[in-house]
């Protein structure tokens, strides 16, 4: 299977495809990774992470992976 396509329904998450990994064979599976931005947003942020699946270079199928976060802005890091 070919991971086709990604993305995310809101600006609040981003997803990457760990090692850039996109084709994969029986049993090999792909890590993604999540990051929230929370410079720009706060609070509760519901989205979805939208995965196209090519099979045979022309069946395709997408799954909606639910995403969930809250930003806070009561916490500081110093240094930032």
């Amino acid at each position: 299977v070919t991971l086709s396509g990604f993305k995310t329904s809101c600006g609040c998450f981003t997803a990457t495809v760990v090692d850039n990994k996109k084709t994969l064979k029986t049993h090999e599976t792909a890590t993604f990774v999540v990051d929230m931005n929370t410079f720009k947003f706060k609070g509760q942020r519901d989205a979805r992470l939208d995965v196209t699946v090519t099979f045979d270079g022309s069946t395709y199928k997408t799954v909606s992976i639910p995403l969930h976060g809250f930003i806070r802005t009561d916490v500081e890091i110093d240094p930032g």
